[in-house]
């Protein structure tokens, strides 16, 4: 992959050229005025110092550095997009879509926030490797660490909620919540209730807010 390097060098050099074309027409004060001009300015620079010093060095174990300037690459891509018609209209929609929609997204934050604490409070720290009362369930399935998704504090209950969501349904906090809870019907209940509250009625509300701020903005 040698001629990458040359690529990248091209690139980088293109991207330099790009400023100094644009600061022969400009003063370097107006220039610095506009936040995209600012980084487009440091991220070339950035950009083609370390591609110069990669090009005649062996950059050894600091070479790990060039996947996340590739990432600067990718976003100057996506800047440049919002000079394409289509794209600014895209951008612009979903840009006042979400701005719009903030009560929506607070609604949701809000009772998943709720659902969280009321499992830190209910079931923190009883979800672990040695609970006896876990013993022959599947949360406790040595190939899948479910254990890791827990409700030892907020942030891992929102985690661990979080990643219900995306199962659709976690059978196994479900069996795990039941079994260390004084009634079994309590963990399949909490998990129904979760997502039949945040998935079902509160994502459902906020597809509908989005629906119609596209709608009207259109």
């Amino acid at each position: 992959f040698g001629w990458l390097e040359h690529v990248e060098l091209l690139f980088s050099v293109i991207y330099v050229l790009d400023v100094l074309a644009h600061l022969t027409i400009t003063s370097f004060a107006n220039y610095w005025v506009n936040p995209s001009h600012r980084f487009d300015l440091v991220s070339s620079l950035l950009l083609f110092a370390f591609s110069v010093v990669a090009y005649c060095v062996n950059m050894g174990e600091y070479s790990a550095f060039k996947r996340y300037l590739n990432i600067l690459r990718m976003v100057r891509l996506v800047l440049l997009l919002e000079n394409i018609p289509t794209f600014t209209l895209m951008y612009r929609c979903i840009k006042h879509i979400l701005i719009v929609s903030g009560n929506a997204v607070t609604l949701l934050l809000m009772l998943l926030f709720a659902f969280a604490s009321v499992g830190v409070m209910a079931f923190g720290g009883k979800l672990y490797q040695g609970n006896p009362e876990l013993v022959g369930s599947d949360f406790l399935d040595e190939e899948i660490p479910w254990t890791a998704l827990n409700f030892n504090d907020p942030i891992l209950a929102i985690v661990t909620l979080f990643g219900s969501i995306v199962c659709n349904f976690s059978t196994q906090h479900a069996d795990a919540i039941g079994r260390i809870s004084p009634f079994y019907a309590i963990g399949p209940i909490y998990c129904t209730c979760f997502l039949t509250v945040v998935c079902y009625i509160g994502f459902n509300i906020f597809n509908a807010k989005l629906i119609d701020n596209f709608i009207a903005l259109k």
